[in-house]
């Protein structure tokens, strides 16, 4: 039995290789600091212990404060807790309080689990000069892409092993080593790549995305996005995962799938788009970024290339290629919010977090053609 716990700094979820741990066991921070960790309250909560200054305190109030009652007529802020893990309140144990937070990991058996940092900036407005520059030298890549890599875990199928890579590692990855053996090692490449995983993502990154646009409630620094996705796979799946056309997503009764139709020369499925789908791209029309730094690869395209159809950057089920009844299931990904001691109130946009998200999306969407 092995768990993964706080990948990134103070992530919450935890990723298991078997089906249950003790509850009321508390599972420390592995790396080079050992911290007091997360408690595990069994297959449906954890607490995670709040730090014990202002930052603390600032993620107890942004917990509060979005799933308070009184907020329940504000869409943004409702919209929003779709995107974090559930606030069950605050627990004190062993004189330390506690986040109760939904458990993410529950209902996976093998789940594979990424934290990613957002923002090309990472350190608040409050932050010391000397805080500022630590921060940057933490995250060197971060600048440029808008995000950086705080750790994962993978499930190997043929050894039937997890691997983990700590935020030591990452934090000393080059642009490339964050593509190739960072997103790419994540996603299979190149032995098996998750395109099944990469499309359905893509359609939950951008409905994020669609709130970022909108909301002018809150800004994030230091916050992270939690990707989880099912390593273990069957010959079923293997089958379903083979060549989804990229024009298959929708939400459907609260739940998202991707569906496909049949062709008729009996070869397979065929997409209900016009004849060169990959020629649609997203022109972002909704106010467009300022001064984005766009990452390009030396191998070739550049990455932020979007060359996915409209259909799934705008993930609308009023698209008009959305019949049909083969269907692959996207329940299969998670992604959420996570981390809010460096969450700030704001009237304006948070575009340092959206530019980072748009350019992980455009990476994505290149992996998605390339895969």
């Amino acid at each position: 039995m092995c768990w993964s716990v706080a990948i990134g700094e103070s992530v919450m979820a935890m990723t298991h290789v078997e089906h249950a741990l003790t509850p009321g066991v508390t599972y420390t921070k592995f790396g080079k600091k050992r911290k007091t960790g997360v408690v595990y309250l069994g297959q449906h909560a954890v607490l995670k212990p709040v730090q014990n200054c202002v930052s603390g305190r600032r993620e107890v109030d942004f917990y509060t404060t979005v799933f308070h009652q009184h907020n329940d007529e504000v869409d943004d802020i409702v919209t929003l807790r779709d995107f974090l893990p559930r606030f069950m309140g605050v627990e004190e144990r062993a004189e330390v309080r506690h986040l109760k937070l939904e458990n993410t990991m529950s209902r996976f058996r093998k789940p594979c689990m990424i934290d990613i940092k957002m923002g090309h900036v990472t350190s608040d407005p409050l932050a010391w000069p000397e805080k500022v520059a630590q921060r940057r030298s933490k995250y060197p890549y971060a600048e440029k892409l808008g995000f950086s890599l705080s750790g994962m875990t993978l499930y190997n199928p043929d050894k039937r092993e997890f691997e983990t890579v700590d935020k030591y590692i990452c934090h000393n990855y080059s642009v490339d080593q964050v593509l190739v053996e960072g997103l790419g090692k994540y996603f299979g490449f190149p032995e098996n790549p998750r395109k099944d995983v990469i499309l359905c993502l893509l359609h939950k990154l951008q409905r994020i995305r669609r709130w970022f646009l909108r909301q002018r409630q809150f800004a994030f620094y230091a916050s992270s996005l939690l990707i989880v996705y099912e390593g273990l796979q069957n010959d079923d799946q293997q089958m379903n995962r083979s060549e989804v056309p990229p024009c298959r997503v929708s939400p459907a009764h609260g739940r998202d799938k991707c569906h496909r139709r049949p062709s008729s020369d009996n070869t397979g499925e065929q997409c209900n788009c016009p004849e060169d789908p990959s020629s649609h791209v997203d022109t972002d029309a909704e106010q467009p970024l300022d001064n984005v730094t766009r990452p390009v690869s030396s191998a070739g395209p550049s990455l932020a290339t979007c060359d996915i159809p409209d259909c799934v950057l705008d993930s609308s089920a009023r698209c008009g290629c959305l019949d049909g009844s083969a269907c692959v299931d996207c329940s299969l990904v998670d992604v959420r919010l996570i981390d809010f001691t460096h969450a700030f109130r704001t009237t304006e946009r948070d575009d340092n977090y959206l530019s980072g998200l748009q350019i992980l999306i455009n990476i994505l969407s290149v992996m998605y053609r390339w895969g």
